[in-house]
C-alpha cells in the first residue's frame, strides 16, 4: 500500500493516480482496510480514473464492516446522494 501512496503524491516517482489507484486496488485485494479506503477516495473523486461511485460506496462499506467509522459515513453519505 506504501506504493501506492508514492504514486498518488510522486514521491520518489511521477505521480500517477491511475497506478496508485491500481496498487490500492491490489491492497484492498489482499485484505488491507487501508488499500479500500484509498481506492475508494480515488473512485469517489475521479481522481486518475473514471468516477464510479457505486464501487467506492461498496468499498467504504468493505471498509466500515472492517471496523472504521469514517468509512460507514463514507458509505452513508454516497447512498444518501444516490437517491432512491
Amino acid at each position: 500500500m506504501a506504493a501506492g501512496h508514492l504514486y498518488e503524491y510522486g514521491r520518489g516517482v511521477v505521480a500517477d493516480s491511475g497506478r496508485a489507484y491500481h496498487l490500492y486496488d491490489r491492497a484492498c485485494a489482499l485484505g488491507y482496510a487501508g488499500g479500500c479506503y484509498n481506492a475508494a477516495v480515488l473512485l469517489e473523486a475521479g481522481k486518475g480514473i473514471s468516477k464510479d461511485l457505486t464501487r467506492a460506496r461498496e468499498l467504504y462499506a468493505k471498509v466500515c464492516q472492517m471496523g472504521s467509522n469514517t468509512a460507514c459515513d463514507r458509505a452513508q453519505a454516497l447512498a444518501r446522494d444516490a437517491g432512491p
